[in-house]
């Protein structure tokens, strides 16, 4: 029996703690809650290449509007210390990644369409802080008004950060140095008018990355030969004929890049893809996620289920997988817990 450690972010404006962490039975989808941390509103949770440090974007108006970014160190019992938090240096911040020199930090933030960069010190707390604002907008005067930035995704080896823009239906690659950070002005992708790109995930090989659009409910397939980006694919994510309203979130990848994995919000599903030898995927299957709004969702670390945290029925139920096949079928339990945004795997428990 492996057991590993789980982190679950949520909202707290209905009472929620934070940070909850979980032990998971990757045999059973067995689950136990261990220990929580107080953090206001942590939306998103990475942890840094070593795993002895965790950052959470605090999506809170807690500095005269502008959100937070919060890191903590995990204790050898996988329970989380507080060792810092500064301002994002914008709106609603969204998404967090870490370089995997394990010397930079990235934060998207979405209100304001900025993307943050923080220098890390040598003990993992955030150091000096650089905001890079994006301008323009796109065809829908609702939700592209102007830029959103999203996601950061790092293209293989660490060579250029690609921030995905829902405002603006591009993503923007920006060159880095060796240690990640920010050398210079970012080239401009473009994604389909009104198509909303949301998360972004790259092929194991790196020569294919694969974008969810929020507004459009789509399946993004750029082929990537060295920094450039050609789109060459585009598939919905929506069963034919389907005339609701729906929104893309959370896109997972298989660590073999044969099977990609999305939620679709509202229409309350698990979208499946299998990806052929050309990278190209094919979508194969969509399954109810056995609750509201599928916000996040995460494989665990043997890929035999996949989490889906559902913000507005307050739980994270869980999906088995079929070995064979990849199929998703929701198991009898959930884990119970208040407006769940965030789905994070942290290592073997010892």
């Amino acid at each position: 029996m492996a057991r590993y450690h789980l982190y679950l972010g949520t909202y707290t404006q209905k009472g929620g703690t934070g940070i909850e962490h979980y032990a998971f039975d990757s045999k059973t989808g067995g689950f136990a809650l261990l220990d929580a941390t107080p953090a206001p509103n942590p939306s998103y949770l990475c942890l840094s290449p070593d795993g002895q440090m965790l950052y959470a974007c605090l999506e809170a108006p807690l500095y005269e509007g502008a959100g937070g970014v919060a890191a903590f160190r995990r204790n050898r019992d996988g329970s989380l210390q507080e060792v810092g938090r500064k301002s994002a240096g914008g709106v609603a911040p969204c998404h967090v990644l870490v370089h995997p020199s394990g010397r930079t930090l990235y934060a998207a933030n979405y209100g304001s369409g900025s993307l943050t960069q923080f220098e890390l010190e040598a003990d993992g707390n955030l150091g000096r802080r650089t905001v890079f604002a994006h301008h323009g907008h796109s065809v829908n005067p609702q939700r592209q008004e102007g830029p959103h930035a999203h996601c950061a995704a790092l293209m293989p080896g660490g060579r250029a950060l690609c921030v995905v823009d829902l405002g603006l239906d591009a993503i923007l690659r920006y060159p880095l140095d060796n240690v990640g950070r920010i050398t210079g002005e970012p080239a401009r992708i473009p994604a389909p008018d009104g198509s909303g790109p949301r998360h972004m995930v790259f092929s194991p090989e790196g020569n294919r990355a694969y974008v969810v659009c929020e507004l459009g409910n789509r399946m993004l397939t750029y082929r990537v030969e060295g920094e450039e980006m050609t789109l060459m694919d585009d598939v919905s994510t929506l069963p034919e004929g389907f005339q609701g309203f729906s929104s893309c979130a959370a896109l997972r990848l298989t660590a073999d890049g044969g099977r990609l994995y999305a939620t679709n919000r509202f229409h309350d599903t698990l979208v499946q893809f299998d990806v052929d030898s050309q990278g190209t995927p094919k979508r194969v299957g969509i399954t109810p996620t056995g609750g509201k709004n599928p916000r996040d969702c995460a494989l665990d670390p043997e890929e035999g289920f996949i989490l889906c945290a559902h913000q507005d029925s307050d739980e994270v139920t869980i999906m088995k997988l079929d070995p064979t096949t990849g199929q998703a079928a929701l198991t009898p339990t959930a884990i119970g817990v208040s407006m769940p945004v965030a789905v994070l795997f942290g290592g073997k428990i010892e």
